[in-house]
């Protein structure tokens, strides 16, 4: 008895002392992940707008970033909100849900944010985030626009769980690629997104300015970046629209 009470009272303490060990780890590599995770979603924001080059060290990356790409904040009726200065000061309640499921809850107020590529003054291409269904997870990335915000200057996502090979290829450069000159609006000024085919665009039905060659054996999440491109420009149309009528 004596034996097996002092065998889980050990067992007790080297599970303790582990959990504390771990937890400090944890707490204590918080501040470089986060770093880490910050300067991922830079470098997919600066090459989304162009400004990514091969090689670019951490220090380059933020500097880049810092220096040629502005942060704004908005509301659902596109007017800039000047009393943040990044999205990461809005309060988690006031921030838009972007999901096509939820967004019917957000409130006319909540909050948006997106990037403007700007240099010597002067907008270069602007970037929205992008999040939406795919077959088996949330898909997050950006999409950016050239100055008149209707023609598409570059897509990516960076976070997903699709099948590898399948739909996994939507980070690919060679998908990416095919969104570029597309348009997002048709000839009356109407928005009408991106379309993925289910096989080549030339026989989807839809304009080829309007849509992409599609994924072999990934139709559920080809139809995902589909709803997600038309339904993420939908919710910043308001500001897209008042800044091609001041452009």
């Amino acid at each position: 008895m004596n034996d097996n009470l002092y065998t889980l009272l050990y067992a007790a303490v080297i599970c303790f002392v582990c959990s504390f060990l771990l937890s400090l780890f944890a707490m204590g590599l918080k501040p470089a992940q986060e770093r880490a995770a910050q300067l991922d979603l830079n470098r997919k924001l600066l090459d989304v707008l162009g400004l990514f080059e091969e090689g670019m060290s951490d220090e380059k990356v933020e500097e880049v970033f810092k220096n040629r790409v502005e942060e704004l904040v908005i509301n659902r009726a596109g007017e800039v909100q000047k009393n943040y200065k990044a999205f990461k000061e809005v309060p988690e309640k006031e921030q838009c849900e972007l999901l096509e499921k939820g967004a019917e809850l957000n409130t006319p107020d909540c909050k948006l944010s997106l990037f403007q590529r700007v240099e010597n003054g002067n907008l270069k291409a602007l970037a929205i985030p992008l999040k939406g269904k795919g077959l088996w997870s949330t898909l997050y990335g950006y999409l950016a626009l050239q100055n008149d915000a209707a023609t598409v200057s570059g897509i990516t996502f960076y976070k997903h769980g699709e099948t590898p090979g399948l739909g996994a290829e939507i980070s690919k450069k060679w998908f990416q690629k095919n969104f570029l000159d597309k348009k997002i609006l048709d000839e009356d000024g109407n928005l009408y997104g991106v379309v993925v085919a289910k096989a080549k665009a030339v026989n989807s039905g839809h304009p080829l300015k309007h849509s992409v060659d599609g994924i072999s054996g990934a139709t559920i999440t080809a139809n995902g970046v589909t709803r997600l491109i038309k339904h993420c420009t939908k919710m910043y149309d308001p500001y897209l629209s008042r800044f091609r009528k001041e452009e």
